[in-house]
Order: structure tokens, then C-alpha cells, then sequence
């Protein structure tokens, strides 16, 4: 007989049993697993990574997690629209910076994390906790010198025990040493081990002991690399047909692309064993449902303190990117006064007209007008006596070729020590000459020393794998055409308490100066892998030291692009503005950072896991922005005595940035510098840069110009300004507008020509005359196109200048307001394979256009004109070349 039920006393609770703790689903795993991996790519963790493939390999897997994890049977509209948004904002923050786009992610998985229910919930979370702790880790590694120089520390820590327990040397830094991922690992461990169920101590021992195994065998791999390139068996070269009269490319071995990627890509090893760990820890381990954390030990927050504890990740996000790298400062050197050693490796020449390439740059010839052009003065002292350091704010040392009597060391170290501010620039150590012992001499009393090595980069310039650091010199300058002007150097050994401004994080110190002789490169086993000091800095007494590892961003090459870091860095010695590097900002911004990883791992509430990641990215990115405003604008205007001329370098234009490549534009600028211009790479068209130089060129751009810029363009050529644009048929679409507001237009190239004109010819290199014999008194003059195109134009005013064929226009000049605008039909008009070589070879008709933009500038500007010489008569045993150009335009009867 069935019993009844037993009473129950209504003036008590019902006690509603807890779910019980289960596993994830493998879609909630696998999302996780992509997770980690994406944040790891986003950071460049897991080896070396072309940028924009990086950025790829994150938008797919941002777009794979969406499809994978978007709620199908929900009809809320709103949540569709909130996952949309964060997806949308975390492309957004990907395409601005590093770590926005490593919070981004946490923002998207955070964002998914609220779409879920219980389990799922509570995994997903974590992941983006983890990808935030990733994130904050970044910044504050990038911001705090500290915790770089506690990280490097623990590096090579790592990288001495993988050497004794393989025999092989290894000497590493943070990057290769994998903190990266052990900071997301240790982040999932801690979290998973508070959201799981007990028992945990087996548990815990068993997947810590797992991550430290196999990182310990992706360490011997490491050590292991030289041996293993070595091992791979050697393609044999392929076979050319002699009677072929074109070259068929080898076929591409397996063994070419795994002797590439070592040792530069297995840190993606690594990557892997840690995520097949996670994903077995995230599987087999029973997780608590939402609303339990059975913690041993757990504590009870007093009510009081939960809702300032439930803000106080958000407060924390907001706060430590402002703490950290906010480094206002003053750009300009009004009244101050540099004192420049002269004597050491350095010379004071100047490019001078009929001497060409590489060779004929000159050394640091234009740093008196660059440093002038911002308001400073420059003194060249040739032993440092005290009446040359009298009221002098910053004292610069390049690379000593001689060891320095004890006196005129005192006196620097005096200088420094009273409030003086020394840059030294080294260079490659040359043991003959004990360079470098004369550059660690100066050094002595710092922590910092100049190694006898060469920093080899793994990318050209450290394009894509350099770390810059948070400083008032170096924060908002971005990396494209070489901005800092690294070419070639030692690196430095910056023991605490120096800090680091620039690091190579993907490269390797090669010993001796055998690849600064020879530009021979090739790592090899026991040398230092990774996170090579290239600029540091260390107080002295009331002073600061700055050492430079390359001085190439000085010299008359390397100015042009590095303006900005240049500008700024001589600024913030003259001016000693506030620094993030101080060490009260940099125990805050440590102490608000571990907060901030501490409360989101405790909380692990995805809705302040993403708002603390939406903060921290728009407080950084308002950080960036404002450190971006120190603009340094040197003053050449028209009729100065230097003017200067901006090389347009912000709208994707066609030009390279391989050094005396092809189709870089060093000849222009060597070129521009021989007739009297300050060349600079323009980073903006803001007015106020604009508004203080002489001539704007642009070449071929991308990108189109703003309503902004084109306003910014039209009152730079109304207030005496000369804009040239340079852009051939194929390139002019971004640049129709602008040249449209000055009655241009370069005609796009048609298959068909027009009912009533003729098709454009196909042979686009030619020759064509531009001063004929009534003008120079003897042989006319012509210039060499690369690939020229005609171009229209309506104002009456206008001049054409050189013509094609069929006499239509490709050089023309109309004058607007106080200033000109030129525009010349051909993209590679002024690129090294049309104007100069490296090695200052003639091209087939000689120099005729350096010949002509030495007249065209003297003829823009109305000086007197000057005429090019004659080409010198040809050798009896000299045949022309056959690859020179037809001549064009013969039969014009009128020259400008």
C-alpha cells in the first residue's frame, strides 16, 4: 500500500537541490580552445608572423567562433545585435593595436559567454578572462620597465634550464621563453581549478606538472634548432633548359619552408601542446554550474563592499592605461641648445650636385637644419670644454673612435649629473679601432653597455616584431617606412635600473661584427633568440642618459622617415617632460594591473570581463591618441632659409620602403637635399604641418584624400606652398579629387579609345624634350619616363612642360594663389629605377634626370635657370644600350 506523502512544514524554505557539476559541450571546448589560440595570434605569441597574415588568421577565427556559436533558437533581437556589435567592435580594435585587438577578442568571447547557459556559460568566461589577463599583460610589459626587466629575467631563467637538461646553449628573453602563453595558462589553471568540483589536488598536480612538460619539450626544441636546420636534408637545384630564354621558378620544398621557420615559428609548438592541454583539461575535469564555487577557504564578502567590488574591474581598466602610458610631452627645441662631440665616427657632409648614390648621402650634414627647423641650435665642440656645455640641454656623443682622457670624462658625467641630458649614438663595434670599448667607457658609470654583437632583425627595418616601449619619445609613432630609422647596430645590455625604449622582440644577437662587415646573417646555436635592446635610457643623478644602438635615424638617410622619433626624442632630452617609465607610475600601474587580473579571475562574470575590456581599449586608444599629438613640425617655409618638403607617407602610396630598392624614393630624396630642402616623410596632412613646410609631393596614393586634407592641401598651395603630385593612369583614382580642385585630371587608361581621340600608345617609357636649343644655347634637354601617361587640365594658366608623342601633357604647372601645383603623369616618375641608383650608376642617357629636377626646382622656385651640360661624347667602342628608350615630343616648337 503506498505511503503517503510526508507533511511539509510551510513556515520553511523548500530546499531546491543544485545542479550537478558536468562537463562542457565540445562546441563550448572547441570556441575556448579558438579562443586562446586567436588572443595568442593577436599578440604575436606564436612565432614570427607577417602582420596582415596575423590579422587574417584573427578575423577568421573571430568570424568561425560567431558561426559556431551563434544562437540559433533565440528570438531576442537584442542579443543578436549585442553579438553583432562586439564582433564589429573587436575587427575595429584589431585593425587599430596589438592589445585592443587581444581585448577585442575577449570582448567577443565574453560577449557569447552571456548567450549561454550554465556550463558552456562558465567556460567561455574564463577564456575571456584569460585573453583580458593577455591583454593587460601586454600593456603593462610594453609600459612598465620593471616587470619587462623581471620578464627577461625569468626568460633567460627558462632558457638556462633547458640548456643544462639538453646540453645544448640557450639564451632567450621573454617572447621565445613562451610567457605569453604561460600567463594564459596559468590564468585558465587558477580559474579552472576554482570552477571545477573537487577533488582538486590530483587534478591540480596533474595538469600543472603537464603544462610545465610540455613546455619544457618545446624549450629543447628551441635549443634543439640550429641542429635540427642543419639535419634537413638539402634540395638539389633545378635544372634550367640553357636554350629557355625565360626562368621557370624551382618547385618549393618542404624542407625550404621548415628550415624557414626555424627556430622562428615553434613557439607555435608550444601553442599547440597548450591547447591539447587545455582542451583535455576543459573536458575531462566536472564543472561547477553557475552560482557555486565550492573554493576551500573561501571567504564572505561583507554586503557593504559588493557593489564597489562588482565596478571595481571597470574603474581599474580605465585608470591603468592613463597610469601607464600617457606620456604628454613638448616636441619643439625653442631656445635650447645642443652640444654635438665632433669627433668619432661621423662626418659633416652633404649630398652635392653630380655625385650619386648611396655613397653620396653623407653622414649628419642636416641635423644643424633639422635641429634648427625646430627652434634649437646645434654646437659642434671638439673636446667638450666647459664654455661649450655652459647652458646646454642636451649633449650628443656618436660612436668615439678614441678612448677619452679622464678630464673630459669627468666633465660629461658632471654635465649629466647636475641636470644635463647625454644621448649617446653607438654604431657596429669594430674590434680594430676597440670602438667599443670607447663607447662602454662613457657608459662606465650606468648600467648599460654596448655588446660586441650585431642585432639582426628577422624582418627588414623590425618591421612588424618591435616593441615600444611606453615613453614620451617613442608612444604614438607608428611603424610603416621605418620610422624609428633602425638599420643596422649592436644591441645593449640594460641592467636595472636602465629601461629599455625599443626592443627587436623577433631576432637574434649575431657575435662580433662579421654581419656589419659582410651583411652576412645566420643564427646559430647559443646566441641570444629574441627581445634585443636597440635604445635605453637610466637616470644619473639629476640627469638622463639615452643610448642609441643605431644611429642610422640621424643621419641624412635615415631623418627623413625618423623625423618624428628624432624630433621627439630631442625634445623630451631638452625638455625632460613627465614620464610613464617613473617608478611611482610604475608601481600603480603594476599594482592596478594585478587588480584587474586578480578581480576578473575571482569574479569571472562575463558581462564585467567585457566591459573592463571595452574600457581598457578605448582608454588606451584615447592615450594613444593624445601622445599622438606632440607633432613635431619643423619650420621651413617658403623662401627660408632651408625649406622643407614633405614626401606624402599616410595614404598607402605606391613607393617601397626597402632601402634603395627599385622603387624607393631615396634618389628623391638625396635629390631634394642637393637643392637646398629638408626632405621629410609626412606622417599627417594636418594644417599646422603643412602650413610650416615649402613643397608637398604625393605619390600614387591608395587611399584617397579626407574633405580635411584637401582643404589642408588647397590653403598649403594658396598661402605660397608647391604640391606635386606624381601618379600614372593606372594609379590617379584616389588622388582625382584633390587634382580636380586644381583643374587637373589624369584620364583612367582605356582598352577602347574615345570616338574622338586616339588610343593612348602602348609604349609608355620614353624619352621627351623639355628645354630645346634656343633655350640652352646648345643641345636640347630631355628627361626619361617610366611609364608615362597624358593628363588634361582647364585653367588658362597653366604651363605644360613636357609632352608625349602625340604632344599631349605629362608634366604640367599651374600656379594657385601664392603657390604652385604640378602634376606629372607617371607613378614612377621619381623612384630609384627611374632617378638614381645605389651605386650612383648612370642610367642609359646618363643623369638627365637628376639633371631635370635640378632645373624643374630652380624653375618652380623662379631662381635664375639653371641649364644642364651637355652629355659627354660617347667612347668610339661604346654601342647604346638596347634598352633605351625612344625619344618623344621632337617636333615641339615651344620649351617653358
Amino acid at each position: 500500500m503506498p505511503t503517503a506523502p510526508a507533511a511539509r512544514n510551510l513556515d520553511q524554505p523548500a530546499v531546491v537541490p543544485l545542479p550537478e557539476p558536468s562537463a562542457p559541450s565540445p562546441a563550448a571546448v572547441a570556441v575556448a580552445v579558438a579562443g586562446m589560440a586567436i588572443s595568442w595570434a593577436a599578440a604575436g605569441s606564436i612565432g614570427l608572423v607577417a602582420q596582415p597574415f596575423r590579422i587574417a588568421i584573427v578575423w577568421v577565427g573571430l568570424v568561425v567562433l560567431g558561426v559556431v556559436l551563434w544562437p540559433r533558437r533565440s528570438g531576442r533581437w537584442k542579443q543578436h545585435a549585442l553579438l553583432a556589435a562586439a564582433i564589429a567592435l573587436a575587427l575595429v580594435l584589431l585593425a587599430a593595436a596589438a592589445v585592443p585587438g587581444i581585448l577585442g577578442i575577449a570582448l567577443v568571447v565574453a560577449a557569447f559567454a552571456r548567450s549561454k547557459e550554465s556550463i558552456d556559460r562558465r567556460l567561455l568566461t574564463l577564456t575571456a578572462v584569460a585573453a583580458a589577463a593577455l591583454g593587460a599583460y601586454r600593456l603593462t610589459l610594453a609600459s612598465v620597465p620593471a616587470l619587462w626587466s623581471l620578464a627577461d629575467l625569468l626568460g633567460a631563467a627558462l632558457g638556462r634550464t633547458a640548456a643544462a637538461v639538453s646540453g645544448r646553449p640557450l639564451s632567450i628573453g621573454a617572447t621565445f621563453a613562451g610567457l605569453d602563453l604561460l600567463v594564459v595558462m596559468a590564468v585558465v589553471y587558477l580559474g579552472w581549478l576554482r570552477l571545477t568540483a573537487p577533488p582538486r589536488r590530483r587534478r591540480a598536480l596533474v595538469a600543472g606538472t603537464a603544462i610545465l612538460a610540455s613546455h619544457l619539450i618545446y624549450l629543447l626544441l628551441l635549443a634543439s634548432a640550429a641542429d635540427l636546420a642543419a639535419a634537413l636534408p638539402i634540395t638539389p637545384p633545378a635544372d634550367q633548359d640553357p636554350y629557355l630564354d625565360f626562368y621557370i621558378p624551382p618547385e618549393t620544398h618542404w624542407t625550404e619552408a621548415a628550415g624557414k621557420a626555424l627556430p622562428w615559428n615553434l613557439p607555435l609548438v608550444a601553442a599547440v601542446f597548450d591547447l591539447a592541454i587545455a582542451a583535455a583539461m576543459f573536458r575531462r575535469a566536472r564543472w561547477l554550474p553557475a552560482g557555486r564555487v565550492d573554493s576551500p577557504g573561501r571567504f564572505t564578502i561583507p554586503i557593504r563592499f559588493r557593489p564597489a567590488l562588482d565596478h571595481a574591474p571597470l574603474a581599474l581598466a580605465l585608470v591603468t592605461p592613463i597610469v601607464v602610458a600617457l606620456a604628454p610631452g613638448a616636441a619643439d627645441l625653442k631656445d635650447r641648445k645642443i652640444v654635438v662631440l665632433d669627433e668619432g665616427y661621423l662626418d659633416w657632409e652633404k649630398p652635392a650636385f653630380d655625385q650619386y648614390g648611396e655613397e653620396s648621402a653623407g653622414m649628419y650634414g642636416m641635423l644643424p637644419a633639422f635641429v634648427e627647423s625646430l627652434g634649437g641650435s646645434l654646437v659642434r665642440s671638439a673636446d667638450l670644454a666647459e664654455d661649450d656645455l655652459r647652458n646646454a640641454s642636451v649633449l650628443v656623443v656618436f660612436h668615439p673612435n678614441r678612448m677619452w682622457p679622464d678630464e673630459q670624462c669627468r666633465r660629461v658625467w658632471q654635465f649629466v649629473r647636475a641636470g644635463g641630458s647625454l644621448l649617446l649614438v653607438a654604431g657596429p663595434s669594430i674590434p680594430e679601432d676597440r670602438m667599443g670599448a670607447t663607447v662602454n667607457q662613457v657608459l662606465q658609470p650606468t648600467s648599460m653597455e654596448i655588446r660586441f654583437d650585431t642585432a639582426a632583425a628577422s624582418a627588414p627595418y623590425w618591421h612588424g616584431v618591435l616593441t615600444v616601449m611606453a615613453h614620451p619619445a617613442t608612444s604614438g609613432i607608428g611603424g610603416n617606412h621605418n620610422r624609428f630609422g633602425l638599420l643596422l647596430g649592436p644591441s645593449i645590455r640594460a641592467g636595472w635600473p636602465a629601461r629599455p625604449l625599443l626592443v627587436g622582440r623577433y631576432g637574434w644577437s649575431d657575435p662580433g661584427c662579421d654581419a656589419a662587415l659582410n651583411m652576412s646573417y645566420r643564427f646559430d646555436a647559443g646566441e641570444r633568440l629574441g627581445d634585443l635592446v636597440l635604445a635605453a635610457e637610466q637616470r644619473l643623478g639629476k640627469g638622463t642618459v639615452i643610448v642609441l644602438a643605431d644611429p642610422f635615424c640621424l643621419t641624412n638617410e635615415g631623418n627623413p622617415a625618423a623625423f618624428e622619433f628624432t624630433g621627439r626624442l630631442l625634445g623630451y632630452l631638452a625638455n625632460r617632460p613627465s614620464n610613464p617609465q617613473t617608478a611611482w607610475r610604475q608601481a600603480v600601474g603594476l599594482l592596478a594591473c594585478g587588480l584587474l587580473v586578480g578581480l576578473l579571475v575571482w569574479q569571472c562574470h562575463p558581462g564585467r570581463t567585457a566591459a573592463a575590456s571595452v574600457a581598457m581599449s578605448i582608454a588606451l586608444l584615447a592615450v594613444d591618441g593624445v601622445n599622438g599629438l606632440r607633432d613635431v613640425c619643423p619650420e621651413g617655409r617658403p623662401g627660408q632659409a632651408v625649406p622643407v618638403a614633405y614626401i606624402d607617407g599616410s595614404h598607402l602610396e605606391a613607393y617601397s620602403g626597402e632601402r634603395w630598392g627599385f622603387d624607393d624614393m631615396a634618389g628623391l630624396k638625396l635629390t631634394l637635399l642637393r637643392n637646398g630642402y629638408l626632405p621629410l616623410v609626412a606622417p599627417d596632412l594636418k594644417p599646422q604641418r603643412l602650413t610650416r613646410a615649402a613643397m608637398l609631393i604625393s605619390i600614387a596614393p591608395a587611399r584617397e584624400f579626407s574633405e580635411i586634407e584637401r582643404q589642408s592641401v588647397r590653403d598649403f598651395v594658396e598661402q605660397g606652398g608647391i604640391f606635386i603630385s606624381m601618379a600614372g593612369a593606372e594609379d590617379a583614382g584616389p588622388s582625382r579629387r584633390l587634382l580636380a580642385d586644381f583643374g587637373f585630371r589624369v584620364p583612367p587608361p582605356t582598352l577602347l579609345p574615345p570616338p574622338d581621340a586616339s588610343e593612348p600608345r602602348h609604349e609608355r617609357n620614353f624619352r621627351s624634350r623639355y628645354l630645346d636649343a634656343e633655350a640652352t644655347g646648345g643641345p636640347d634637354c630631355y628627361v626619361g619616363f617610366h611609364a608615362a601617361w597624358p593628363i588634361e587640365f582647364s585653367g588658362p594658366d597653366t604651363v605644360p612642360v613636357v609632352a608625349d608623342f602625340d604632344n599631349r601633357s605629362i608634366v604640367a604647372v599651374r600656379a594657385a594663389g601664392a603657390g604652385k601645383v604640378v602634376v606629372i603623369g607617371d607613378t614612377g616618375f621619381a623612384m630609384n629605377k627611374n632617378l638614381e641608383y645605389v651605386g650612383g650608376q648612370p642610367f642609359a642617357a646618363g643623369y638627365e634626370n637628376a639633371h631635370f629636377w635640378r632645373w624643374f626646382l630652380g624653375f618652380l622656385n623662379e631662381r635664375p635657370a639653371w641649364i644642364p651640360p651637355p652629355p659627354p661624347p660617347p667612347k668610339p667602342d661604346d654601342s647604346p644600350p638596347k634598352s633605351e628608350p625612344p625619344d618623344a615630343a621632337k617636333g615641339r616648337e615651344v620649351s617653358p
